[in-house]
């Protein structure tokens, strides 16, 4: 009996939180990024590549290479409790497109979220971006409902080193069921290039809902094409770490995972692919 307590315990919860879930839609919503992303302590803000689809769609403004990428990540070790993630990004001189596809449930309760995001300098130093999401919750017993909201986000740079970026999320409070809102999230955060090989970023996200949560992320170039992640976030309280290998001719591989102290771990793992110029 004592084994499969944590277990039940975590379905109880599960089911607690489905409840509310109209509401809140919390899993696809919270600030949760691909493995790349996830390993660095799920920070957003500040990315300039395709996490910014899922991040800070104003980092698609800096976005040099047309890439794709795909992760699945397994909540707390939970058969069938799983995240997958799909994004795709173009760069053109008009500026950055987008589109992310997110799906997280089981049979009881599903949610997916269907994106399209565009981003584009409007100074050499920095961008703004917007994005436009479709979310659907279902739930057997409950039926389906969806909605659009929409995304908003900048991204500066302060020198060469710094880069400074706010998001922020559901701007328009969207009501979903009868006078319930979901959430509306503000990040803001900064990152601070140490080398060529490293950087440190810092964020706090501030949930309607929920305590603010501070998160801290570095990643350290080990060599030309393997890179170390770790990260921390305050609330939840979740320790993460990964690594990341980028092979010749544009493929890349992740993994990463985070850590809470009563629910476990969360592996994930995600593939990408840079279109890169193969021209010597």
């Amino acid at each position: 009996m004592l084994s499969t307590s944590p277990r039940l315990t975590l379905f109880a919860v599960f089911l607690c939180f489905c409840t509310n879930a109209f509401v809140r839609a919390q899993d696809v919503l919270d600030g949760r990024m691909p493995a790349a992303g996830l390993a660095t302590g799920n920070i957003t803000t500040v990315h300039r590549d395709i996490m910014a689809v899922q991040g800070n769609q104003a980092g698609l403004g800096f976005a040099g290479e047309a890439q794709l990428y795909a992760s699945a990540e397994s909540r707390f070790g939970v058969q069938g409790l799983n995240y997958f993630s799909a994004a795709a990004m173009y760069p053109s001189q008009w500026g950055g497109l987008g589109f992310s596809v997110q799906y997280y449930g089981v049979d009881q309760y599903r949610e997916s979220l269907l994106g399209l995001a565009y981003g584009k300098r409007i100074m050499t130093n920095m961008a703004i971006g917007v994005k436009f999401d479709h979310l659907t919750v279902r739930i057997p017993s409950y039926g389906k409902k969806s909605t659009i909201m929409v995304e908003l986000g900048i991204l500066s740079s302060i020198g060469d080193k710094v880069w400074v970026g706010f998001h922020f999320l559901n701007p328009f409070e969207i009501k979903f069921i009868e006078e319930e809102a979901i959430s509306r999230i503000i990040a803001l955060g900064v990152r601070y290039d140490l080398s060529d090989r490293t950087y440190l970023a810092m964020e706090i996200e501030k949930s309607s809902y929920l305590d603010a949560n501070i998160k801290v992320g570095m990643e350290y170039d080990v060599m030309e094409r393997l890179a170390l992640r770790i990260g921390i976030n305050t609330h939840p309280a979740l320790i993460t770490f990964g690594i990341g290998y980028r092979m010749e001719h544009g493929l890349q591989m992740d993994f990463g995972s985070s850590v809470h102290q009563v629910l476990g771990i969360s592996p994930a793992g995600g593939i990408g692919y840079s279109f890169v110029n193969q021209n010597p």
